[in-house]
């Protein structure tokens, strides 16, 4: 008799345990004016008090596809995402250091998978299946004045690395990790929607220079059979390290960091409303590999046998703001990240973006952005090579650009239209150029 295959439920039990856990992470959150369910009759700010700050966010998005693409259509995406930051000072008596927990549940349909056929995607939330899951479950330690972090857990490296602040407006996946190390892996490296179990160290000497690297299980799993419940990370499908140096002038001014990685259930209103007006500037190079060698796409062994090749890459950030006007609550800023894949192994060789971030466009707007952004995944020769002895002519790119406009109705309240023209989805020549029309809505509950 095969096994049956049960859904996680330890989201669901810290849901349930959450009052009881409820000490708070910081007293300084109005969450009367910054969430749509208030105080809760003083529990939020009660807990804050105590070291255990529980923040709760739902995101919505509708797609449609008028033109192009595999087919036409709409479809509507949505997910509920519950983060606990932790004291462990207040809670435990145990300073200089923080815990992390994120817990999400995906719904709704599946726009590119449906309707695209993109293999860059087209919304940032889609997931492939829809379950509850624990994204992340950290205990980070700073040491040597601060100077050096140490975490371990249930990590996504997507956090802090390959980051670039002003390109986290855009819906479209590529803007977060590049599309080049997001095709890697069985079923990707450790970024959304699926987290595996790894360490990090960060090693910041001064407020504008930074060195980090990771080393993760190579393999997340699945969403409903990830590896990490388990808790045995070697399983045979090897290792993911990844390491970053970065140069951020704009952190100049800063007498500390907070506890890295930044997250905003560990902020106090006030912080939050300082790092909105903070100019942006950020300078990094990457490399990530696998420990595991993989299949080449297209040479093989005189018995016919894929040759096997090692999987790394690099990749480079370059951010910037471009003109700062306070007294307006203007800014601009713009972005460049580039990223390199082994050609032998992988679809996408190399891709590019670009892009310009707006802040306060219109009079009196200071909360809202405008984006405007490109995308570039260049299809590797190996790979063209295997798809023409298939007798198929691959387009060499598959392009996005994406227009967006991110209004901040309320503290807890957001809605972004998008409009994003999809080139060469999937390259697939039988496909036709794309226009994607959405709009997301985020309630801060």
């Amino acid at each position: 008799m095969p096994k049956l295959r049960r859904k996680p439920t330890f989201p669901w039990m810290l849901l349930l345990a959450l009052p009881c856990l409820a000490h708070g992470a910081n007293g300084g959150i109005d969450w009367n004016t910054e969430s749509f369910s208030g105080d809760w009759n003083g529990t939020r700010s009660a807990w804050g008090e105590k070291g255990v700050n529980a923040e709760l966010l739902f995101k919505g998005t509708l797609m449609a596809n008028p033109t192009g693409g595999a087919k036409q259509g709409s479809d509507y995406m949505q997910g509920l995402e519950l983060k606990v930051g932790l004291d462990t000072e207040k809670l435990w008596g145990i300073a200089d250091s923080a815990a992390y927990v994120h817990l999400m549940l995906n719904s709704g349909g599946k726009m590119n998978a449906a309707y695209l056929g993109s293999l860059m995607g087209v919304d940032n939330t889609e997931a492939s299946e829809n379950t509850p899951k624990l994204f992340q479950a950290w205990f980070n330690k700073q040491l040597l004045d601060s100077t050096l972090s140490l975490l371990a857990g249930v990590y996504p490296v997507d956090t802090e690395f390959y980051v670039t602040d002003s390109s986290g407006i855009f819906l479209h996946p590529s803007f977060g990790p590049g599309a080049e190390l997001a095709q890697t892996g069985m079923n990707g490296p450790s970024i959304y929607p699926l987290s595996s179990l790894g360490v990090r160290v960060k090693y910041q000497p001064v407020s504008v220079v930074y060195a980090q690297a990771a080393l993760m299980d190579a393999d997340p799993g699945s969403s409903r059979n990830p590896h990490w419940p388990r808790l045995n990370p070697y399983h045979g499908d090897g290792s993911f390290f990844m390491a970053e140096i970065g140069y951020r002038p704009a952190e100049a001014h800063h007498v500390s960091e907070p506890i890295a990685p930044k997250k905003a259930a560990l902020l106090t209103t006030a912080e939050k409303l300082e790092e909105r007006y903070e100019p942006i500037g950020k300078y990094a190079i990457g490399y990530w590999s696998y420990s595991k060698k993989a299949d080449d796409v297209f040479d093989t062994d005189p018995a016919g046998n894929p040759l096997r090749h090692k999987n790394r890459g690099v990749y480079l950030l370059m951010e910037n703001s471009l003109y700062r006007a306070e007294d307006m609550g203007r800014d601009v800023a713009a972005f460049f990240r580039y990223g390199r894949a082994e050609k032998d192994v992988n679809t996408f060789d190399y891709s590019a973006s670009i892009g310009l971030r707006v802040r306060g466009l219109i009079d009196g707007r200071v909360d809202d952005f405008f984006g405007i952004a490109a995308t570039r995944s260049h299809a590797g020769e190996k790979f063209r090579l295997a798809q023409e002895a298939a007798g198929i002519a691959i387009p060499g790119h598959e392009t996005a650009v994406e227009i967006t406009y991110r209004a901040q109705l309320k503290p807890w309240l957001a809605i972004q239209p998008s409009v994003q023209r999809i080139i060469n989805p999937g390259l697939d020549p039988e496909v036709k150029n794309a226009t994607v029309v959405g709009a997301r809505c985020e309630i801060a509950l």
